[in-house]
């Protein structure tokens, strides 16, 4: 299948057309700078706008465009439609690798844009070979996208309008969790370590598109990261604690009910622990907790569904996955 250079901003200019109407010109621009005319608006400002696809792009990417309308009367599904081809153009082959996928990231001021908070994780780094060459990445949060320059260590053109729109401040912290190599989708956590949803990011948001993936562009994280928002919550835990804090941290945040059993699964290993009388069995949960090996300085996330299924990223301290042995003899 054909790939192009993935489309990093969306440009557009008016002109008048020969019946004296101002039409609008949008132009995907790729990484290279090249621009790409996409579709023509007329009447943009009005309640009768129309937006029109170009016959020749989608016929030179059809692969991005698939089963799209090619005409939209409403500018938030032009938009949608936009962040489709950009998603799309950003995918890269399937890596299945022990590699880290998760990646963790601190807000440390209330000025995002500042040197420390432009820096990426060092294990990021390592992942996308970011030592000296400019690349791009391609931030998501469900049915919004972001594509993001990284320079050097650091984030550089489209950061600052992420963290805008996402609304970051200082105590926040940012989960990204690689789909592909270059593609990640954005978990935001605030002061408090639970999950923030802004209004884009809700089930009823999420265009078609972005539902599921066509079997050649399947994602490459291992575990999955495909969960249902309105099922799920989201926490974090400093590891800057004693095991029996770190116990107490955790214990609160789940609701037990009589006699069941709460399942926490990390990298292809789950533990069960069995719930009697509303009250999670201590041993089994310390031992779960001895087993994450555990350093100051270290951070978890705990993804949770109302199953009681418990899915546990544990971050090191230089911001990335940490991968633990019976993980790693699987690609061995």
């Amino acid at each position: 299948m054909a790939r192009c250079t993935p489309f990093v901003r969306c440009r557009y200019i008016d002109r008048i057309d020969i019946d004296n109407n101002i039409e609008t010109v949008f132009y995907l621009v790729n990484i290279s700078g090249h621009a790409e005319s996409i579709a023509t608006a007329t009447n943009r400002n009005t309640n009768i706008a129309r937006y029109r696809a170009h016959d020749a792009f989608i016929e030179q990417y059809t692969y991005l465009h698939g089963d799209s309308p090619s005409e939209w009367m409403f500018e938030d599904d032009f938009q949608n439609w936009i962040a489709k081809l950009q998603y799309y153009s950003f995918v890269e082959q399937r890596l299945e690798m022990a590699q880290p996928c998760w990646f963790f990231k601190w807000i440390t001021d209330d000025t995002p844009f500042t040197n420390q908070n432009l820096s990426i994780p060092d294990t990021l780094r390592e992942v996308l070979q970011a030592d000296g060459n400019i690349t791009w990445i391609l931030l998501k949060n469900q049915a919004r996208v972001w594509p993001v320059q990284i320079v050097h260590r650091r984030f550089g053109v489209g950061w600052e309008e992420f963290c805008i729109q996402n609304n970051l401040m200082n105590g926040y912290q940012i989960v990204l969790t690689s789909e592909t190599t270059c593609i990640f989708e954005v978990l935001i956590f605030n002061k408090e370590h639970t999950s923030v949803f802004n209004e884009y990011s809700n089930q009823n948001a999420l265009p078609a598109p972005f539902y599921h993936l066509p079997a050649v562009l399947q994602t490459s994280c291992f575990p999955g990261i495909w969960f249902d928002r309105t099922t799920v919550g989201e926490f974090t835990i400093s590891c800057d604690t004693e095991e029996d804090m770190l116990k107490n941290h955790l214990e609160p945040f789940f609701e037990h009910d009589g006699e069941q059993q709460i399942v926490f699964a990390l990298q292809a290993h789950e533990w069960t622990i069995p719930v009697i009388d509303g009250v999670m069995n201590d041993e089994a949960l310390v031992d779960f907790i001895g087993e994450l090996d555990l350093f100051m300085g270290e951070f978890i996330a705990i993804l949770m569904s109302k199953e009681l299924l418990a899915r546990v990223i544990v971050f090191d301290g230089e911001g990335g996955e940490k991968i633990y042995p019976w993980y790693q003899n699987r690609f061995m």
